[in-house]
């Protein structure tokens, strides 16, 4: 399921006063970084609401080995 996810491009909306709030692909929790933008969770392609969210990305695109 969290595979399925990561691989589609990441939902982001953008309010009435121009705050950008995504929707993390793991928990579906909608979330903005606009109060500390350098302290969010990210990789290459998503945004995550949180280090959990963050590390079960991680371990879904990790092959067991």
């Amino acid at each position: 399921q969290i595979l399925r996810e990561l691989r589609k491009v990441q939902k982001k909306e953008k309010d009435e006063h121009n705050v950008i709030w995504y929707i993390c692909p793991v928990c579906k929790k909608r979330f903005n970084t606009e109060k500390y933008p350098d302290y969010s969770y990210k990789d290459t392609k998503h945004v995550f609401c949180g280090y959990d969210c963050m590390r079960k990305a991680e371990k879904a695109l990790t092959p067991e080995g």
